[in-house]
């Protein structure tokens, strides 16, 4: 297990609004930095990020967290990755303190995915090296046909499987490696029943095409048949260092022409991608040898906003058009269609007539819904139910629009299907009514008004705010809130936190400390108190002004000690009532008079919270 004291240093060592601005353009707005928000769509920003507290907020969906949560929802990673991430770009080394035996079965982890790196690694070297013999002409004659040169043989690390049942495996062994390493790379297959070494080579006889991470690590293979065998193409199954609906092929080298182009050019496979790059389109990718997933958008959507796809024209590419733009249009990003010629895709194009005519192809992008609708009205539909349900298929993909002004516009469009708006409008009501879910309650977009909170409930939260953005506030609530108010509820849960904190000196480290102990399970009220609060001076110069934050809270502090009075006097009188004891039974009765008392001493002092 890795210490606080660590996972404080990590954070405390990689400043928020770096790591951010490496994913959002931020801006200046007030105390804070303000940008567009990575995790939902959005125009307008409502996304903030508060340097101070080393915390990020956004008023728009409720994500917020510090660093290490951010990297967490950004990157899709669990804790400890996204710890090692940051701790790695701080050059911080991280000590595990965990059980001998926790200690021992997190190293045998990271050990695996190590020696299977590195296997990966050293074998795409050797698939390329085995390009060159004289085996491998087969593989060479099929790069010339396609017009494929060394420099891109280089640049993608193209090789050769040896056409052998364990040339590969032989290899292996001479580097160290055994069946085991072998079998977790996904190199080698042992069929059911059979003893580990009555296997054989995955890949036999094909061209060897590495698929990366987004840093570079060769991760899997994508091997291309060269000869007449049904399975075209054969992929590494998942590994403990591969997992498909997470990868992009030639992701790492598009990074760069994704922030030169400004946009994401998405194809069916990957000589379609080498294609697009040497025709000087280097922002192209692929699924890897799966549809389109929701990962797969989220990792295009921290580099674009705009995807183009460039899929083949028949059923099978249009129906993967379909897929993706339901995925891309979920993460926010816009789509447009290449329509490509029957028949053609982008590596046909581009070794037929060259890097020009791919570029005049890829000009004619096209809207997906203005794409839609043509292809609509070019068909002719047997029967008018026919019709009516190729319509509806167009339009119900309108509800996944999140925003509604680009709604609205694509609705109007829609009037090329000869719909009436107003139908078209009715259809999207009565299908978003079939298709709801129970209703659940979303605190993050409420407000303190909308909230059915008690005087009590609602005082606290007043001392929270108070005391979150001033110091001097924190400071007077140590000397006068009973115990007991911090103990009734989350809100006094919180404000026995802020006392303490204050009493430790602490009071600076409030915002990024319950965060820290609270994770996303603070109240929508506490966060946004957090991601506003500016820590510039623990008291207020202005005298007006501090005088009516003092009154606030005061109010607020007579109302907590008030209702905690009146549950004290009213616990007493229930003891009262059934106490046949006439000794104790008086006790009783003087205690709940003192409490009486005491209460209205307050209320004589003190107006409280309406």
């Amino acid at each position: 297990m890795i210490s606080q004291e660590q996972i404080q240093q990590v954070k405390t060592q990689n400043d928020i609004a770096d790591v951010i601005g490496s994913y959002v353009e931020l801006k200046r707005a007030g105390s804070s930095l303000k940008g567009l928000c990575p995790f939902h769509n959005e125009k307008s920003p409502s996304f903030h990020v508060n340097t101070h507290n080393q915390f990020f907020h956004c008023f728009g969906c409720g994500e917020s967290g510090s660093v290490l949560d951010f990297i967490m929802k950004i990157e899709g990673m669990e804790f400890i990755p996204a710890l090692r991430l940051l701790a790695d770009k701080a050059g911080i080394m991280l000590i595990d303190n965990s059980s001998p035996e926790q200690i021992k079965k997190a190293k045998i982890i990271k050990q695996g995915k190590e020696r299977v790196l590195e296997l990966m690694h050293q074998v795409s070297l050797w698939y390329a090296s085995q390009l060159h013999t004289r085996e491998a002409e087969i593989a060479r004659n099929y790069l010339k046909n396609r017009k494929i040169d060394d420099e891109t043989v280089r640049r993608f690390g193209l090789g050769y499987s040896p056409d052998s049942f364990n040339k590969t495996a032989q290899w292996a062994f001479s580097k160290g490696y055994n069946y085991q390493d072998m079998i977790d790379a996904g190199l080698y297959i042992v069929p059911e029943g059979k003893a580990i070494n009555q296997g054989y080579d995955r890949f036999r006889g094909r061209l060897m095409f590495p698929i990366w991470d987004e840093t570079g690590k060769v991760i899997a293979f994508s091997a291309r048949t060269l000869k007449d065998e049904s399975a075209k193409y054969i992929n590494s199954p998942e590994t403990i260092v591969f997992n498909k609906s997470k990868v992009l092929y030639a992701f790492p080298q598009a990074k760069n022409g994704f922030r030169s182009h400004k946009f994401a050019i998405l194809c069916e496979g990957q000589l379609d991608v080498i294609a697009c790059h040497r025709a000087g389109f280097n922002n192209a990718v692929a699924p890897q040898g799966t549809a389109f997933t929701e990962d797969q958008a989220r990792l295009l959507k921290r580099f674009v906003d705009k995807v183009s796809v460039a899929f083949d024209a028949d059923n099978a590419g249009k129906k993967a058009a379909d897929k993706s733009f339901e995925e891309l249009l979920k993460a926010g990003i816009e789509m447009s269609v290449i329509s490509m010629p029957e028949g053609e895709d982008p590596d046909g194009i581009f070794g037929k007539h060259g890097a020009q005519a791919l570029a005049d192809v890829f000009a004619k992008r096209y809207d997906y819904f203005d794409y839609k609708i043509a292809s609509f009205n070019l068909q002719s539909f047997p029967t008018a139910a026919d019709k009516t349900n190729a319509a509806e298929a167009i339009i119900e993909k309108v509800s996944l629009i999140q925003d509604s002004i680009a709604r609205s516009f694509v609705i109007q469009k829609l009037a090329g299907l000869d719909i009436p708006e107003q139908a078209i409008r009715q259809f999207l009501k009565n299908s978003k009514k079939n298709n709801r879910q129970p209703d659940r309650p979303n605190p993050q977009n409420k407000g303190l008004n909308t909230l059915h909170l008690t005087k009590e409930e609602r005082a606290r939260i007043s001392l929270i705010d108070l005391a979150i953005h001033h110091g001097f506030i924190a400071h007077k609530l140590t000397h006068e809130l009973p115990e007991s108010v911090f103990t009734s509820d989350v809100y006094g849960v919180l404000l026995g936190e802020i006392v303490g904190l204050t009493f430790q000196g602490e009071w600076k480290h409030i915002g990024r400390t319950l965060v820290d102990l609270h994770k996303n399970e603070l109240p929508p009220q506490v966060l946004q108190a957090i991601a506003k609060s500016e820590f510039a001076h623990y008291d207020v110069e202005d005298e007006t002004k501090r005088e009516v934050l003092e009154k606030l809270a005061d109010d607020c502090i007579t109302t907590l000690i008030v209702s905690d009075l009146e549950m004290q006097e009213k616990r007493i009188w229930n003891l009262y009532k059934n106490e046949q004891d006439g000794d104790k039974k008086r006790q009783f009765y003087l205690q709940a008079t003192e409490i009486m008392n005491k209460k209205k001493s307050y209320l004589r002092n003190f107006s409280p919270q309406k």
